[in-house]
């Protein structure tokens, strides 16, 4: 197995473990705890499932659009994915234990009311075409094709960073 298909098999396995974790958290928290803010100014459990479930739906479109014109660019299958600096720094941003605050873009802040059940079933059906996308990804150069961000026009990094975000 190449380091490329090293790196994309971890992604895939952390969206897996996502699910598995989401489950056990599911399993543990009633439908009531699930909706309730544990302050005014902050997210419910639910809340914080539907922003994920908001912001796969925002990049997805995005990704599979780049991942259907970088197949037509492909020359050479990669030897390793790099994220480039702008994809680093978010990613650094937005991992556990960060101490980087931010509000989330309006587009992902979770508005609407809906029921444990549902939000997690979103979930995993996010995650599969996430998974679809990197499966579908794989052998690009994750590099080389770039996504503007769809909650910050200015912000532009490359595919393999969106994954591993």
């Amino acid at each position: 197995m190449s380091e490329a298909e090293r790196q994309l098999a971890e992604v895939r396995r952390e969206l897996d473990d996502a699910r598995a974790r989401l489950d056990r958290l599911a399993a543990r928290v009633g439908a009531e705890a699930w909706g309730r803010r544990p302050e005014p100014s902050r997210w419910s459990v639910g809340g914080c499932v539907v922003h994920l479930n908001l912001t796969s739906e925002a990049y997805l479109p995005d990704i599979r659009s780049l991942i259907e014109t970088g197949q037509a660019r492909i020359t050479s299958p990669p030897r390793r994915y790099r994220r480039d600096p702008i994809g680093w720094m978010l990613c650094r941003a937005v991992a556990p234990g960060s101490r980087f605050r931010a509000k989330a873009p309006a587009a992902v802040v979770p508005r609407i009311a809906t029921s444990k059940e549902d939000d997690v079933a979103d979930f995993h059906r996010l995650q599969e075409k996430v998974i679809e996308c990197v499966d579908a990804a794989d052998g690009l150069s994750l590099g080389r094709l770039k996504l503007r961000s769809p909650f910050d026009a200015r912000l532009k990094y490359n595919l393999y960073a969106v994954f591993r975000l």
